[in-house]
């Protein structure tokens, strides 16, 4: 989803008012650390802290209630990004809660899933 259609929604949607940023400085700074994160692509260490940040800025743009499946799926590859699996399979899941019919989500949740590495018997 483009950035205009994601800020729009997200100042479109109800939200609870809360102290700090703004939704849209929210947004921009988990944009930022996500570029960031790409730009470091070729440095897994360095990048991962980075999509943290944006992790973290998307979680907060979704518990201020701001709940469409482009955010669930900025939340999930964020957090996939920044080595956590299980963050991204509840981001998805959430997702799934907020728009059950959205295919982006549950084709996301899939491939998530399938990367689970389970215990061999």
């Amino acid at each position: 989803m483009t950035r205009a259609v994601l800020a729009f929604l997200l100042l479109a949607s109800p939200a609870s008012a809360s102290p700090g940023a703004s939704d849209a400085d929210a947004l921009a700074a988990a944009e930022a650390a996500f570029a960031e994160g790409v730009g470091l692509r070729d440095d897994a260490v360095r990048a991962r802290p980075a999509f943290a940040r944006a992790a973290a800025g998307y979680d907060e743009l979704w518990h201020r209630g701001h709940r469409s499946p482009d955010l669930a799926l900025n939340r999930a590859a964020a957090h996939r990004l920044a080595g956590n699996l299980p963050a991204a399979v509840v981001a998805l899941n959430e997702g799934l809660a907020a728009a059950p019919w959205n295919r982006s989500v549950q084709v996301s949740l899939e491939d998530a899933r399938a990367a689970v590495a389970y215990p061999v018997a």
